[in-house]
């Protein structure tokens, strides 16, 4: 007799267990039932920390733009709705991964900073961004090391440009 369980067909084995069918073999990774689960289409294998394709090009795009900046910038500016920070750093963590950003230092306030990494990350920003390899300029390699003062300040200007708005107007403005 076969019975439902963990989503697929299961046959009890001697003393009741569960032993999945002799046709479903399958991964090494097991559920809690102790047998062999499928893989799950939503993980994302190539990138272990978990990031999307939509914010790994959110981040290349503006890294193309920005050269250097630290996770909390780029999520005030790519992710206004997000509370922390803590998507952005696993992002640049896959990205870093395949080769594509590098972290040169720390800023006065001890964020990270990160960059393009040489050509295979300004190759992938240019391709997001539609631009040839040529248009793309440096990676702004060394700039962390000091904690890149100029490249904070210019970047915090854009955010504010780009956030414009978000605060409540004074009294003597009307």
């Amino acid at each position: 007799m076969r019975r439902p369980h963990c989503g697929r067909e299961c046959d009890p084995g001697p003393g009741g267990t569960r032993t999945p069918p002799a046709s479903a073999a399958g991964p090494a990774s097991t559920g809690s039932c102790g047998r062999p689960q499928p893989p799950n289409p939503t993980s994302r294998a190539g990138n272990p920390n978990g990031s999307t394709t939509a914010l790994r090009a959110d981040v290349l795009t503006a890294l193309g733009v920005l050269k250097v900046a630290t996770a909390d910038q780029l999520q005030r500016l790519l992710r206004l709705h997000a509370t922390s920070n803590k998507a952005l750093r696993q992002t640049l963590g896959d990205l870093h991964l395949h080769g594509l950003v590098a972290s040169d230092g720390n800023t006065a306030t001890r964020h990270k900073t990160w960059r393009l990494e040489g050509t295979a990350g300004l190759e992938a920003a240019g391709h997001v961004l539609g631009l040839p390899r040529a248009e793309m300029g440096g990676t702004a390699r060394g700039a962390g090391r000091s904690g890149a003062p100029h490249a904070m300040a210019a970047n915090e200007t854009v955010v504010a440009f780009v956030r414009g708005g978000t605060l409540r107007r004074a009294r003597w403005a009307w």
